[in-house]
């Protein structure tokens, strides 16, 4: 039950724990007291966005050096920061214009000459993990019961 209610929080956060028990027959007080088992692995509930269709650029970039991880931490631009197993920085950030991302991408390169830059033209997949999976048990789940989808 917990993985399908992770995926339907996936899909969408804020299905209703009424509708959720219904649709897959548990009784409410126990969705309820699942949600809160698994409330503290739950970071926040978000929408997420296709950047370029507000009008604004999406790029990654690549840093070999971590250090820099504190001075672009809190920078506004900065919608994600990872470190990899080689402790590279990997930074996603959203910018309203090509300036913008010109004086970032300055700002790391300071930090570190060898940045790859990554202008990202479109988003193909993301944050889709058990969302697909859901959407694919329901359909195969109406198809069993004998419904068209």
């Amino acid at each position: 039950m917990q993985q399908k209610l992770l995926a339907a929080l996936r899909e969408n956060a804020r299905i209703p724990f009424a509708r959720f028990a219904r649709e897959h027959n548990y009784p409410a007080s126990t969705v309820f007291k699942r949600y809160g088992e698994l409330a503290p692995l739950i970071h926040r509930h978000t929408a997420i966005i296709d950047w370029s269709r507000v009008g604004l650029l999406l790029r990654r970039f690549r840093l070999r050096d971590t250090l820099a991880a504190r001075e672009f931490l809190e920078h506004p631009a900065v919608n994600e920061l990872l470190v990899t197993h080689r402790s590279h920085l990997l930074v996603e950030a959203v910018f309203p214009n090509m300036r913008e991302a010109h004086d970032f991408e300055e700002r790391l390169k300071a930090f570190d000459a060898r940045c790859a830059v990554y202008p990202v033209i479109r988003e193909l997949k993301r944050e889709a993990f058990l969302c697909e999976q859901s959407a694919l048990a329901r359909r195969n789940q109406d198809s069993c019961d004998g419904k068209t989808v």
